[in-house]
């Protein structure tokens, strides 16, 4: 099994065991016949317990990326880069909404509230 999936079953049997033995004594059941340590009822033995039960639980806590959150691409182009898409939906990029149209790239100028032809911006 996987180093990350035993973390969590044991973690998943700490919070079991520790679920049984604090519902036993807060329901008052007689534990004598179990000869259970004495260190049970420090407050460091459960702090140490929560640590450990915390760690185990990590991986479930930690949302894994899916594949649509994963681009595996070294460069991904930029909209208006793409030569073969002659039309785009509009794009803020820098503050500035862009919109491809025919091939052009066109900014949204705010002054006369019109699209105007803009030139590419600087490639990084």
């Amino acid at each position: 099994m996987q180093p990350l999936t035993m973390r969590r079953l044991i973690g998943v049997l700490l919070i079991i065991v520790a679920g049984a033995f604090w519902y036993t004594k807060l329901a008052e059941v007689d534990m004598g016949s179990l000869n259970l340590p004495k260190q049970l009822d420090l407050p460091i033995f459960w702090i140490g317990y929560g640590v450990l039960t915390a760690w185990c639980m990590i991986p479930q806590l930690i949302r894994t990326p899916g594949a649509k959150e994963v681009n595996l691409l070294p460069n991904a182009p930029m909209p208006f880069s793409n030569q073969m898409m002659a039309n785009s939906d509009p794009f803020q990029m820098h503050g500035m909404w862009y919109v491809q149209w025919e091939g052009v790239l066109w900014v949204w100028d705010d002054a006369t509230s019109n699209w105007t032809q803009a030139q590419a911006p600087p490639q990084y």
